[in-house]
């Protein structure tokens, strides 16, 4: 296998005309449904559309949201007093800008689909770079992204990954 390279995509306009074809397997990747997303997501959410690629071939999708949750009024109202005051400030401070690699509305693997069996090194690479890219995106925005998830991977998935660029993250369930 020749090495990956991914291009990023801000709108379904500009999505290729095979994006289709690699997103067969997954009706949450394909462009109708992508585009639907796109028109009724929330005002505090960006999607961002990924085409990995195998020399000039398009090989396969995957989805990225941001959430910028300083939009929402509050981080919980459970008690009207102090903690929930520093609380809210806190994750305004260090959590309000969130990216996820995958599908943040909806649980499963639904975050990538291929072409063709891709070795989970170079899957683990193409998520972080891809990660790394958008986050450069919004830093050139003058916005810092704190909190990076690779969202919603089957068990046997996450353990080959974790033998990779994985192996330091926080796994929660």
């Amino acid at each position: 296998m020749n090495e990956l390279s991914f291009k990023i995509y801000l709108n379904t306009q500009e999505l290729p005309k095979n994006w289709d074809i690699v997103a067969v397997s997954n009706v949450f990747l394909q462009r109708r449904y992508l585009e639907v997303l796109e028109k009724s997501a929330p005002s505090n959410m960006k999607c961002f559309y990924i085409g990995v690629y195998e020399n000039q071939e398009l090989i396969g999708v995957s989805l990225a949201q941001y959430l910028d949750l300083n939009t929402l009024e509050s981080f919980g109202e459970r008690d009207k007093c102090l903690k929930t005051f520093f609380r809210n400030i806190i994750f305004r401070k260090f959590g309000s800008h969130t990216l996820f690699i995958g599908n943040n509305m909806i649980t499963g693997q639904n975050g990538h689909a291929f072409t063709k069996e891709i070795d989970f090194e170079k899957i683990s690479s193409i998520l972080i770079n891809t990660a790394k890219e958008i986050t450069r995106y919004f830093r050139n925005k003058k916005i810092k992204i704190h909190l990076v998830s690779f969202k919603d991977f089957y068990e046997n998935c996450s353990n080959e990954l974790k033998k990779y660029q994985f192996s330091k993250m926080y796994e929660f369930n």
